[in-house]
Protein backbone atom coordinates (compact mmCIF):
# COMPACT_ATOMS: atom_id res chain seq x y z
CA UNK A 1 0.00 0.00 0.00
CA UNK A 2 1.16 3.40 -1.17
CA UNK A 3 1.97 6.13 1.65
CA UNK A 4 1.38 9.85 1.05
CA UNK A 5 3.19 11.92 2.70
CA UNK A 6 3.18 15.99 2.21
CA UNK A 7 5.92 17.78 3.37
CA UNK A 8 5.65 21.85 4.37
CA UNK A 9 9.01 23.55 3.86
CA UNK A 10 10.91 26.68 3.29
CA UNK A 11 13.87 27.07 0.98
CA UNK A 12 15.97 24.07 2.73
CA UNK A 13 13.38 21.95 1.10
CA UNK A 14 15.96 22.30 -1.95
CA UNK A 15 18.41 19.91 -0.18
CA UNK A 16 15.54 17.75 0.97
CA UNK A 17 13.92 17.56 -2.27
CA UNK A 18 18.03 15.96 -3.59
CA UNK A 19 18.23 14.00 -0.71
CA UNK A 20 15.03 12.57 -1.14
CA UNK A 21 15.77 11.39 -5.18
CA UNK A 22 18.66 9.85 -3.97
CA UNK A 23 17.18 7.48 -1.52
CA UNK A 24 13.81 7.04 -3.18
CA UNK A 25 14.78 3.81 -4.66
CA UNK A 26 15.28 2.39 -0.72
CA UNK A 27 11.38 3.21 -0.21
CA UNK A 28 9.23 2.16 -2.61
CA UNK A 29 5.87 2.92 -2.07
CA UNK A 30 6.61 6.11 -0.77
CA UNK A 31 4.78 9.28 -2.50
CA UNK A 32 5.80 12.79 -1.54
CA UNK A 33 4.43 15.76 -2.07
CA UNK A 34 5.85 19.22 -1.11
CA UNK A 35 3.99 22.65 -0.53
CA UNK A 36 6.74 24.90 -0.41
CA UNK A 37 7.52 28.97 -0.16
CA UNK A 38 9.41 31.76 1.62
CA UNK A 39 9.29 32.02 5.35
CA UNK A 40 7.66 34.98 5.56
CA UNK A 41 5.21 33.84 3.65
CA UNK A 42 3.78 30.87 5.70
CA UNK A 43 2.42 33.16 7.94
CA UNK A 44 -0.09 34.08 5.31
CA UNK A 45 -2.18 31.01 5.69
CA UNK A 46 -5.68 29.90 6.90
CA UNK A 47 -7.86 27.37 7.12
CA UNK A 48 -11.09 27.19 4.84
CA UNK A 49 -13.51 24.44 4.04
CA UNK A 50 -11.03 21.68 5.90
CA UNK A 51 -7.98 22.15 4.09
CA UNK A 52 -4.90 25.09 4.56
CA UNK A 53 -5.20 27.67 1.75
CA UNK A 54 -2.73 30.82 0.96
CA UNK A 55 -4.02 33.93 1.39
CA UNK A 56 -1.65 35.72 -0.98
CA UNK A 57 -1.29 35.22 -4.32
CA UNK A 58 2.77 34.98 -4.37
CA UNK A 59 2.16 31.42 -1.93
CA UNK A 60 -0.32 30.12 -4.00
CA UNK A 61 1.74 29.94 -6.75
CA UNK A 62 4.76 28.70 -5.03
CA UNK A 63 2.30 25.59 -4.43
CA UNK A 64 1.23 25.26 -7.59
CA UNK A 65 4.88 24.81 -8.77
CA UNK A 66 6.09 22.96 -5.86
CA UNK A 67 3.32 20.27 -5.23
CA UNK A 68 2.87 19.96 -8.39
CA UNK A 69 -0.75 21.63 -9.15
CA UNK A 70 -2.40 21.54 -5.74
CA UNK A 71 -3.55 24.72 -4.31
CA UNK A 72 -4.95 23.94 -1.06
CA UNK A 73 -3.43 21.28 1.90
CA UNK A 74 -6.11 18.83 2.70
CA UNK A 75 -6.61 16.23 4.97
CA UNK A 76 -5.57 13.34 1.64
CA UNK A 77 -2.03 12.67 3.09
CA UNK A 78 -0.92 9.47 5.58
CA UNK A 79 1.52 12.11 7.47
CA UNK A 80 2.65 15.52 7.69
CA UNK A 81 5.95 17.11 8.02
CA UNK A 82 7.00 20.57 8.69
CA UNK A 83 10.24 21.01 8.32
CA UNK A 84 12.63 24.40 8.84
CA UNK A 85 10.42 27.20 8.57
CA UNK A 86 12.15 28.90 11.44
CA UNK A 87 12.00 26.03 13.67
CA UNK A 88 15.63 25.92 14.24
CA UNK A 89 18.57 26.60 17.14
CA UNK A 90 19.83 29.68 14.86
CA UNK A 91 17.04 32.09 16.67
CA UNK A 92 17.38 29.92 19.57
CA UNK A 93 21.38 30.83 20.26
CA UNK A 94 20.57 34.63 18.77
CA UNK A 95 18.43 35.39 21.53
CA UNK A 96 21.31 35.77 23.72
CA UNK A 97 23.19 38.50 21.06
CA UNK A 98 19.47 39.89 21.71
CA UNK A 99 18.86 39.86 25.56
CA UNK A 100 22.64 40.11 27.25
CA UNK A 101 20.98 41.08 29.87
CA UNK A 102 19.28 37.55 30.35
CA UNK A 103 21.11 34.50 31.60
CA UNK A 104 21.49 31.72 29.38
CA UNK A 105 20.34 29.38 32.08
CA UNK A 106 17.80 31.23 33.45
CA UNK A 107 13.71 30.52 33.46
CA UNK A 108 13.22 33.85 31.58
CA UNK A 109 15.49 32.81 28.73
CA UNK A 110 13.04 29.34 29.02
CA UNK A 111 10.37 31.68 28.15
CA UNK A 112 12.19 33.20 25.35
CA UNK A 113 12.87 30.29 23.67
CA UNK A 114 9.26 29.34 23.90
CA UNK A 115 7.95 32.25 22.90
CA UNK A 116 10.30 32.68 20.00
CA UNK A 117 9.81 29.28 18.42
CA UNK A 118 5.79 29.61 19.64
CA UNK A 119 5.38 32.15 16.72
CA UNK A 120 7.52 31.04 14.23
CA UNK A 121 5.70 29.85 10.65
CA UNK A 122 6.24 25.96 11.00
CA UNK A 123 4.60 26.49 14.55
CA UNK A 124 1.83 28.36 12.82
CA UNK A 125 1.83 25.73 10.16
CA UNK A 126 1.40 22.48 12.78
CA UNK A 127 -1.36 24.33 14.38
CA UNK A 128 -2.93 24.95 11.34
CA UNK A 129 -2.49 21.32 10.32
CA UNK A 130 -4.10 20.64 13.27
CA UNK A 131 -7.36 22.31 12.36
CA UNK A 132 -8.00 19.90 9.53
CA UNK A 133 -6.28 16.27 10.22
CA UNK A 134 -5.80 14.11 13.00
CA UNK A 135 -3.31 12.42 11.20
CA UNK A 136 0.73 11.92 12.36
CA UNK A 137 2.83 15.00 12.06
CA UNK A 138 6.64 15.37 11.76
CA UNK A 139 7.80 18.76 13.32
CA UNK A 140 11.73 19.09 11.65
CA UNK A 141 14.29 21.22 12.84
CA UNK A 142 16.35 23.10 9.92
CA UNK A 143 20.01 22.78 9.61
CA UNK A 144 22.67 24.87 12.44
CA UNK A 145 24.03 27.26 10.39
CA UNK A 146 27.49 25.98 9.06
CA UNK A 147 30.42 26.80 11.14
CA UNK A 148 32.04 28.88 8.80
CA UNK A 149 28.93 31.41 8.90
CA UNK A 150 28.47 30.93 12.72
CA UNK A 151 30.79 33.93 14.22
CA UNK A 152 28.01 35.25 16.54
CA UNK A 153 28.51 31.79 18.42
CA UNK A 154 31.58 32.90 19.10
CA UNK A 155 30.54 35.31 21.72
CA UNK A 156 29.19 32.08 23.81
CA UNK A 157 30.83 29.97 26.18
CA UNK A 158 30.75 26.14 25.37
CA UNK A 159 28.70 25.68 27.95
CA UNK A 160 26.48 28.53 26.97
CA UNK A 161 26.01 26.89 23.59
CA UNK A 162 25.29 23.21 25.19
CA UNK A 163 22.85 24.85 27.08
CA UNK A 164 20.76 26.86 24.79
CA UNK A 165 20.87 23.94 22.50
CA UNK A 166 19.53 21.48 24.79
CA UNK A 167 17.33 23.90 25.82
CA UNK A 168 16.05 24.39 22.07
CA UNK A 169 15.42 21.04 21.61
CA UNK A 170 13.85 20.40 24.76
CA UNK A 171 11.39 23.21 23.86
CA UNK A 172 10.62 21.82 20.42
CA UNK A 173 9.81 18.17 22.12
CA UNK A 174 7.42 20.12 24.29
CA UNK A 175 5.57 22.54 21.50
CA UNK A 176 5.25 19.14 19.05
CA UNK A 177 3.69 17.34 22.28
CA UNK A 178 0.84 20.20 22.47
CA UNK A 179 0.14 19.17 19.32
CA UNK A 180 0.12 15.64 19.12
CA UNK A 181 2.88 15.60 17.04
CA UNK A 182 6.45 14.53 16.91
CA UNK A 183 9.60 16.45 17.51
CA UNK A 184 12.69 15.03 15.09
CA UNK A 185 16.11 17.06 15.56
CA UNK A 186 19.27 17.45 13.41
CA UNK A 187 20.97 14.40 12.65
CA UNK A 188 24.16 14.13 15.25
CA UNK A 189 26.39 13.29 12.38
CA UNK A 190 25.81 16.53 10.34
CA UNK A 191 26.88 18.54 13.52
CA UNK A 192 30.20 20.14 15.19
CA UNK A 193 31.62 18.81 18.19
CA UNK A 194 29.51 21.93 19.36
CA UNK A 195 26.54 21.06 19.00
CA UNK A 196 25.35 24.11 17.51
CA UNK A 197 27.01 24.21 14.21
CA UNK A 198 26.86 22.18 11.02
CA UNK A 199 29.87 20.81 9.93
CA UNK A 200 30.81 22.83 6.81
CA UNK A 201 30.76 19.49 4.55
CA UNK A 202 27.33 19.64 4.44
CA UNK A 203 27.09 23.41 3.22
CA UNK A 204 25.42 24.35 0.09
CA UNK A 205 28.99 25.29 -1.54
CA UNK A 206 26.66 27.76 -3.67
CA UNK A 207 28.56 31.48 -3.65
CA UNK A 208 26.45 34.06 -1.09
CA UNK A 209 24.79 31.66 0.11
CA UNK A 210 25.53 30.98 4.26
CA UNK A 211 22.31 29.08 5.15
CA UNK A 212 21.53 26.21 2.78
CA UNK A 213 22.85 22.42 2.20
CA UNK A 214 23.78 19.96 0.04
CA UNK A 215 22.19 16.40 -1.39
CA UNK A 216 24.53 14.83 1.07
CA UNK A 217 22.68 16.64 4.56
CA UNK A 218 19.05 15.96 2.63
CA UNK A 219 19.69 12.40 1.77
CA UNK A 220 20.33 12.32 5.65
CA UNK A 221 17.53 14.32 6.82
CA UNK A 222 15.28 12.95 4.24
CA UNK A 223 16.12 9.12 5.12
CA UNK A 224 15.08 10.17 9.29
CA UNK A 225 12.24 11.72 8.25
CA UNK A 226 10.95 8.58 6.08
CA UNK A 227 12.17 6.15 8.84
CA UNK A 228 10.17 7.86 11.33
CA UNK A 229 6.95 8.07 8.88
CA UNK A 230 7.37 4.24 8.56
CA UNK A 231 7.49 4.13 12.26
CA UNK A 232 4.42 6.45 13.05
CA UNK A 233 0.60 5.47 13.55
CA UNK A 234 -1.06 6.01 10.76
CA UNK A 235 -4.68 5.77 13.31
CA UNK A 236 -5.89 8.70 14.28
CA UNK A 237 -4.62 10.16 16.84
Amino acid sequence: MEKKICILSDSHAASLKQGLRRIAPDFPGVEVTFFVGMRSEWGNVSVDGGAIVASVESLREKWLRSSPGKHAIGDEYDVYVVYSMGISAWGTLTQKMILQQVPYDSEEMARVIYSSLSTTPGLKAVSALRKITRRPILMVAGPHSPDEFSIPLRTLTPEALRHLVAQFHKTCVRLAEEFGAKFIAQPRRTVNPDGATTNMKFFSGIAGDKGHMNADYGAIIAGRILRSSALVSLKSL
